[in-house]
């Protein structure tokens, strides 16, 4: 039998495995791992400690078969874990404690060398007023659905031209907007560099305001002389033919004198149909990057993160009915959370789960709010690739069902709440490495592939519409 030091020393091998062979994501070791303690061990069973039901819910759903085979590996014998719970006293309504705080470490090569900011903070002119200053990258939480987003945002707004253009595309309320002007905040505050923010339906007013006043000089002279030029919703330029001519030429000029250019959409560029061929391609010369609708977890971390801003607090048991009912997007989200904060500002009532669920009742009755089952992904993938649904249970591998069963396993961990092990037994009895071998297999082809982009989008929204 292990001493309490081996057993300690054994805890500490498994976390460093697991995290090394990437088994355990960095939001993951955040949001969980790092709360838990080796606490002591007994009668064969390693006894962990943690401060919060989330934590404890969260690891035993995500981590804690991951533990116990890596474990019962090192040691070739079985193993327990079990769990310590230890409730802190509450805090005062008006100060929230370190562990009620659920804190997104945004770690990553970017952040690893602090950058100091000796320039003074521009004023803000005409051209970037819009520019929302509580849109930061401090206040963008990053999780696996948006961190290959936020970080290559981050990377454009320190070294100017590195993808050019760069293009966020997503769902309504996913954070594009968010990012865009986090990269303007950003260049403001720590360059002298020029910027321009603009919502493409302004753009398009100024433009046709220019040629009915015949000032396109001025017009041109505006949009090519910046250093940063951000467009928002550029899905706006379908149909418009003469504005597609004048962009093409503005975003040609921009890019011969390594000017950056970031732009938002609603869907990829190649679904834009009624965009001119040529504007197309150029949007592809640079970096697109997506958002995905946030997981239960990264929903979670945004009500908390919220409330922590506005010194504001609610129950925990209220937080989670928010971040499980409400799925679809961050602003429904925060759009929930700010109901209920007023109402218990404005009653001086302690919220209840029952009460919570009674004020969003209509918040929760969108059927959009569900998840996708399993079951309606397998049998979409099949018919996109012409196999059937027993053909990707199975154990064939043949290329053509091997990769629509990495597209259910990708699209599964994606759109359900499902674990990967759940995933794994619901597609041939396989196990959880397999599903993370395959979404990560999936991310790759998203960059090496363009096509692999456009099939998901594609399957994304005729889940999304069955769903409705």
């Amino acid at each position: 039998m292990l001493s309490c030091d081996e057993a300690k020393a054994v805890w500490e091998e498994s976390k460093t495995q697991l995290l090394n062979e990437g088994l355990i994501s960095e939001f993951e070791s955040s949001i969980y791992l790092n709360k838990v303690t080796f606490s002591s061990y007994k009668d064969n069973t390693i006894f962990l400690s943690c401060n919060s039901e989330f934590v404890l819910s969260g690891f035993k759903k995500k981590l804690l078969e991951k533990f116990i085979t890596k474990i019962e590996n090192l040691l070739d014998s079985a193993i327990h874990i079990d769990f310590i719970l230890e409730i802190q006293e509450k805090k005062t309504q008006n100060a929230l404690s370190q562990t009620e705080i659920v804190k997104i470490q945004e770690k990553s090569e970017l952040d690893s060398k602090p950058v100091e900011k000796k320039i003074k903070k521009q004023v803000r002119t005409e051209d970037n007023l819009k520019i929302n200053t509580e849109f930061t990258f401090d206040n963008f939480i990053i999780s696996q659905n948006n961190d290959f987003a936020a970080n290559a945002a981050k990377t454009v707004a320190k070294n100017q031209a590195t993808y050019n253009p760069l293009l966020i595309y997503g769902g309504v309320g996913l954070g594009k907007t968010h990012l865009m002007e986090a990269i303007g905040n950003e260049v403001l505050d720590t360059t002298n560099l020029k910027v321009i923010y603009v919502p493409a339906e302004d753009f398009l007013n100024e433009f046709i305001k220019s040629l009915y006043e015949k000032t396109m000089p001025q017009f041109k002279k505006k949009y090519r002389n910046v250093d940063y030029l951000l467009i928002d919703d550029i899905q706006i330029f379908e149909n418009k033919d003469e504005l597609q001519n004048e962009f093409f030429n503005t975003f040609n000029h921009l890019l011969d004198t390594k000017k950056q250019m970031v732009f938002t959409c609603d869907k990829h560029p190649n679904n834009l149909k009624n965009l001119t061929d040529r504007v197309r391609s150029r949007f592809g010369q640079g970096l697109t990057v997506d958002l995905k609708p946030p997981s239960y977890e990264m929903r979670y971390a945004i009500l908390k993160k919220k409330l922590q801003i506005k010194n504001q607090t609610l129950p925990d048991d209220v937080i989670e009915l928010i971040a499980k009912n409400i799925s679809s997007n961050i602003r429904d989200l925060i759009a929930a959370l700010i109901k209920l904060t007023a109402f218990s500002s404005m009653t001086n009532q302690v919220l209840t789960v029952e009460k919570a669920a009674a004020i969003l009742e209509d918040s929760f009755s969108d059927k959009k709010q569900g998840n996708i089952k399993l079951d309606i992904i397998l049998k979409v993938v099949a018919e996109y690739f012409d196999i059937s649904v027993p053909d990707i249970r199975s154990k064939k591998r043949q290329q053509k069902i091997s990769t629509a069963r990495h597209y259910c396993m990708y699209l599964a961990k994606e759109m359900t709440d499902m674990s990967t092990s759940e995933i794994g037994d619901e597609i041939g009895n396989r196990d959880h490495t397999t599903v993370i071998h395959s979404c990560q297999k999936i991310e790759e082809l998203i960059i090496s592939d363009p096509k692999v982009e456009i099939n998901l989008e594609q399957l994304k929204n005729k889940l999304v519409n069955l769903s409705k």
